[in-house]
């Protein structure tokens, strides 16, 4: 299990009481006040075709945990020249967040880029907002990118520690890469100012390497390297400082650490301390009194949490003089589940059922994919979540194939990751600016969900409503309805909050107040000038220019209907003249916003709102309805009016009584307290059924009164300060992936299916008394073999990545 409480990690006594506090006060502010969030997506697969789908699930951390800093989430798509493709909004629960983007049909082949982050991210370094690049095939090649010359090669080198110091033995990483920020593999040797050669350099993995020499003198040092096409460059070392501190770190075991100590000959002793912190929290603090020219020292990292240790020696002001970041693997961060097989067939719409177990004390949320591995595009620099928020989410720049680095724990794989840890040097903080005081300044703040606020106003004075309470009604796109009251500040001010729905709602409201009984309210909405996308632009150089990804010849055919195909898979229709009757507006009207029982127009009378205005002058609904629509009849009690009845002119009940019309909004049944609140700038349509409505079985009446609220351009704001209600823009629409059952629907059986993505699971839900989480699927026509990918975490911080190729 993760040791979730941390302790500061002593391996000698403190000595000096104001040498240990300093850092520890600082990391503890950061802590408590700058609380870091990282992000990683799991998508359905890698790459996409112009008009698809992208589905995604988004996990969110804050230091070890899954995070509760933030509840809403951006998600964007910009081209390779950063115009912005599209951009959504969606909400966070529990640290995590579901979502689908819609790619256009007309976009062109080519990279583009997904930015994700919350507003509290974009607090800090951009840099660390989650990005990645994805390819997407379209009918046309994006033209390049117009700019100035990149060298076919780069290479960059890193002192251990962070300077060269002469007369002492430095140890230099580099890394090698392409013009695409990809690794290139290197060689070649390091010469002093008059051509001798002092070291000599080789990539060890993916472009990276270290040597080691002894800088000297008024020297000054030249790397003379080698790439694969046998290119040559000399690049400068960085000068070398004639004082300072070399900070080497070496690995003893799997679980100990050696720091080393170097400065120049002749040095007066002094006391240092060497301060490790992993996610803003101390892991380790140690001083170190140096009476020579080197020191030597030993730590355990066993009780560390896995990650990434950042290694700082400060001096005796609380300086820093040498860095180094160090990986942590002790292999507690995941949780060993295995996927069962229960049941599998690769046949055309064959049924496929996969489990996996965690232990009840345990609570998860899990996604899975499943694609046609021979139809997608494969990636072999794959980041998975594991990788990410162990690893790449706390480094700034391009690392290749991150999860190559957490596969196992081998020494080889340690000295690979020990390697990116000196060739990325990059930090969350500077110590030496947080010491100082520098700390972020907070600029956003993440609402809780969606928040309104604004002013409640009298419709006569037009002045602020004092104290009380006001009612509002929210209906949202599909009808649902919901019941809020929010109390009302002196000024008139009022804000409701925690709101989540998709789209847009609109929000009618009535004052509940018994100092007062002013019933025409009217609502000063506050304007949110903040737009966080303009804030978050981020495209990462290195990656804008990947080359195309091969394509199977296969995945070709599915995703282009080509006039060269011979497969037979493929029809040409011969040409088609539709011929139809144009419908009038109020057919139109009645066709976008009817459905089912509703939708006829033979025994209705219809009042068209949205391209006529006859509700001129009325207030509400109800007042609109009075005296309009024949064969109905409003009955109304007290002073203001209250609508409590409507009822049928020709129509009486069993024992002579009025009988009462069925009232519906946007198709759903509701009361006259309910539609009296629905203001008439946002009907667009009300039917009267006088007879032959069949949606009311049991009642006695075929009658029905039907009200439509404005949905889509209808709905646009008129562009007035002042509502007598309003519609207020919700998140973006989550799709829901579908996922034939072939089972339950047998007449879908005959249908072509030639799905690449076989299944997309944003969360799976565990069975109560077993504790198993089901995975159920029907292959396509196509696929023979296809890939399963779970991943997840778990409420202590535990991470869940899983593959499983199903082949027969």
């Amino acid at each position: 299990m993760i040791k979730r409480n941390f302790v500061t990690f002593v391996i000698l006594l403190i000595t000096q009481l104001s040498l240990a506090q300093e850092p520890g006060k600082v990391l503890q502010q950061l802590t408590d006040s700058f609380p870091q969030e990282r992000i990683h997506i799991h998508y359905d697969k890698q790459a996409y075709v112009a008009g698809e789908t992208i589905w995604f699930k988004g996990y969110l951390f804050s230091g070890f945990v899954p995070s509760d800093l933030s509840t809403n989430f951006y998600f964007q798509l910009t081209d390779q020249s950063g115009k912005t493709v599209g951009k959504k909004l969606f909400p966070i629960f529990s640290g995590t967040v579901q979502g689908s983007f819609v790619l256009p049909d007309t976009l062109t082949t080519g990279n583009y880029t997904i930015t994700a982050f919350t507003p509290w991210m974009l607090n800090f370094d951009k840099d660390f907002l989650y990005s990645k690049t994805v390819y997407v095939y379209g009918r046309k090649q994006q033209k390049p990118q117009q700019g100035k010359a990149i060298e076919q090669y780069s290479v960059y080198f890193f002192p251990e520690g962070g300077d060269l110091v002469k007369g002492v033995v430095n140890v230099v990483a580099f890394k090698g890469v392409d013009r695409f920020g990809k690794p290139a593999s290197i060689q070649g040797r390091i010469v002093d100012k008059d051509g001798s050669e002092v070291a000599s350099l080789q990539t060890v993995h993916d472009g990276m390497g270290s040597f080691g020499f002894v800088p000297s003198g008024d020297n000054v040092y030249t790397a003379e390297i080698s790439f694969e096409e046998n290119e040559v460059q000399k690049v400068p070392l960085p000068v070398a400082k004639e004082s300072g501190w070399v900070m080497q770190v070496r690995e003893e075991s799997a679980s100990k650490r050696r720091v080393i100590l170097l400065r120049p000959a002749g040095g007066a002793p002094v006391t240092l301390q060497l301060v490790g912190q992993m996610q803003q929290q101390m892991v380790l603090q140690q001083p170190i009194n140096v009476n020579g020219n080197n020191a030597l020292l030993s730590f355990d990292t066993k009780d560390f949490p896995s990650g990434i240790l950042q290694l700082t020696l400060m001096d005796e002001k609380n300086m820093p003089v040498a860095e180094r970041l160090l990986f942590i693997n002790n292999q507690e961060f995941t949780l060993n589940t295995e996927i069962k097989t229960e049941t599998k067939s690769l046949q055309p719409k064959g049924k496929n059922q996969f489990s996996f177990y965690i232990p009840d004390s345990l609570y998860g949320s899990f996604s899975v994919s499943v694609v046609d591995d021979d139809r997608v595009f494969h990636d072999s620099n794959t980041n998975d979540i594991v990788s990410r928020f162990l690893l790449t989410s706390d480094l700034k720049g391009y690392v290749h194939n991150p999860a190559f680095y957490l596969r196992n724990n081998e020494k080889p794989t340690r000295m690979a990751v020990d390697l990116l840890m000196m060739t990325n040097g990059w930090r969350r903080f500077n110590w030496k600016e947080t010491l100082a005081g520098a700390f972020p300044s907070i600029r956003f703040r993440d609402k809780n969900h969606l928040q309104i606020g604004g002013t409640i106003l009298s419709q006569k004075t037009k002045k602020p409503v004092t104290k009380g309470e006001v009612n509002f009604i929210l209906r949202t796109k599909d009808s649902l309805t919901d019941f809020l009251q929010v109390a009302v500040a002196d000024d008139g001010r009022f804000e409701l909050d925690n709101l989540a729905y998709e789209d847009s709602a609109e929000f009618s409201f009535q004052l509940n107040s018994k100092k007062t009984k002013e019933r025409e309210l009217i609502v000063q909405l506050d304007k949110d000038t903040v737009d966080y996308f303009a804030y978050a632009r981020y495209l990462p150089p290195s990656l804008l220019n990947l080359s195309l990804p091969n394509m199977a010849t296969d995945l070709a055919e599915v995703i282009f209907t080509y006039t060269t195909d011979s497969s037979g898979r493929f029809r040409e229709l011969a040409t088609v003249t539709v011929v139809a009757k144009k419908r009038k507006p109020v057919e139109e009207l009645n066709a976008r916003y009817t459905s089912g029982i509703f939708s006829s127009m033979t025994m209705a009378k219809v009042y068209d709102l949205v391209n006529n205005d006859p509700g001129a002058g009325s207030q509400h609904v109800l007042q609109f309805i009075q005296g309009r629509v024949p064969g109905i009849r409003v009955i109304t009690q007290g002073f203001p009016p209250s609508y409590n009845v409507v009822s049928s002119r020709g129509v009486a009940s069993i024992t002579g009584g009025m009988m009462p019309v069925p009232l519906f909004l946007d198709e759903m049944g509701v009361s006259p307290q309910q539609l009296e609140t629905v203001p008439m700038h946002q009907v667009a349509m009300i039917k009267f059924f006088p007879t032959g409505f069949m949606g009311n079985p049991g009642i006695g009446t075929t009658q029905a009164l039907v009200v439509y609220t404005k949905k889509g351009a209808d709905a646009l704001p008129s562009g007035r300060d002042y509502l007598n209600a309003f519609r207020y823009p919700g998140y973006s629409v989550a799709r829901e992936f579908f996922s034939p059952n072939y089972e339950t629907s047998p007449d879908r059986k005959p249908l072509a299916d030639r799905r690449t993505t076989i299944l997309w699971q944003p969360e799976l839900k565990q069975d109560a008394e077993t504790g198993q989480y089901q995975i159920q699927f029907f292959n396509s026509d196509n696929a023979k073999r296809l890939k399963l990918v779970l991943e997840g975490m778990l409420s202590d911080g535990r991470l869940v990545h899983r593959e499983l190729t199903i082949s027969e």
